[in-house]
């Protein structure tokens, strides 16, 4: 005899079992990997292009500022009471370079003083140095010049393209920018 209570009934299956940690981790590294590839061929497209300008005999379009360095972000500052860093705009940590490991910066503006600059991160000494790459008068300015850079920063080589959209030539990176420089 059967019992009543032992007996299974067909129930509702379900088509797409809940997502293990496992298969989200594996999305996210398929997501990275897709925006560093994307990053990559857009910093070889742009190469080929620039190669193929001075081939043609077209010069760059002289740089509007000549980039100054600072030796720490501690010096950048105290250098101008007018720097606050609380009222900075951060456009974004982890800058690539190229290589690897790639040399990393990060970048904001400063509304008092009106400059965009550079800091090396990662690989070096505390504080890293400091390179003012451009002037902007007013946020929507910066905002105009740089829009779109949240879907590049982070891409390898993505150094390339903020200085390429701040008129800056990226064959000669700012003195932040060497991979050797500490």
């Amino acid at each position: 005899m059967i019992h009543p209570q032992l007996t299974t009934r067909p129930g509702p299956q379900t088509a797409d079992p809940q997502p293990t940690d496992a298969d989200v981790a594996q999305r996210a590294r398929e997501q990275r990997s897709q925006r560093a590839l994307a990053g990559w061929l857009a910093t070889r497209i742009r190469a080929a292009a620039h190669e193929g300008r001075h081939a043609a005999g077209e010069e760059p379009a002289p740089n509007p500022m000549r980039p100054t360095t600072h030796d720490s972000l501690g010096a950048f500052v105290s250098e101008d009471p007018r720097r606050e860093l609380r009222n900075e705009l951060e456009l974004g940590d982890f800058w690539l370079g190229d290589g690897f490991p790639a040399p990393a910066w990060r970048a904001a503006w400063l509304p008092l003083t009106e400059e965009l600059y550079m800091q090396r991160i990662g690989g070096v000494r505390p504080g890293g140095r400091v390179t003012v790459v451009a002037h902007f008068a007013d946020r929507s300015t910066v905002g105009e010049r740089l829009a779109g850079w949240e879907d590049v920063v982070g891409t390898s080589g993505s150094v390339h393209w903020l200085l390429d959209h701040l008129g800056i030539d990226d064959r000669h990176l700012p003195a932040t920018a060497g991979a050797g420089e500490a």
